[in-house]
């Protein structure tokens, strides 16, 4: 059975953009470099409402669980996955006396409506300062994390985990 849109992914994506709004909305693609899935083509669509309040908020990160907004959409090798989250870290001490910012957006899904799937889009950057405390990042924050890559994985035991840089674009 194959991977139904949710409603208000449709209903947004088909709407014309407002470019007064604040809803960030990026295309994007790219192809893994490393992993089971290496040479696979990835795409897909992030929308959301960055004013979204956090469903879980700790002293240097938050967590983002109230779906459908934020949005996130990827389409690997022909099957659609779904998001299930975002987590925002702000000012992350590496643990070598370095601090860093990072965006997680994640989700599941079903291959050949067999095997169990999961991806993560990470945005991060060494530069603390990229981000306004733990609260999704603007659009011009997220394109201008320095670190954008895709991981993508399957439950099979021979999956090895996919990882490849995705290029942002304004979306269509």
């Amino acid at each position: 059975m194959p991977k139904a849109l949710h409603q208000s992914w449709i209903d947004l994506s088909a709407g014309v953009p407002d470019d007064g709004s604040s809803i960030v909305r990026f295309d994007f693609s790219g192809t893994f470099s490393e992993g089971s899935h290496e040479g696979t083509v990835f795409a897909g669509r992030i929308e959301y409402d960055p004013s979204t309040p956090a469903t879980e908020h700790h002293p240097s990160f938050a967590i983002y669980g109230q779906w459908p907004a934020p949005i996130v959409i990827i389409a690997v090798g022909g099957q659609v996955l779904t998001s299930a989250g975002a987590a925002v870290y702000d000012r992350v001490d590496d643990g070598r006396g370095g601090h860093f910012d990072f965006v997680t957006m994640f989700g599941t899904g079903e291959i050949a409506q067999q095997q169990q799937s999961f991806f993560e889009l990470l945005f991060s950057a060494e530069d603390m300062s990229m981000l306004d405390g733990t609260q999704m990042p603007s659009a011009r924050q997220l394109q201008d994390m320095p670190l954008k890559q895709v991981s993508f994985g399957t439950s099979d035991p021979a999956d090895v985990i996919s990882r490849g840089d995705l290029t942002l674009h304004p979306a269509g």
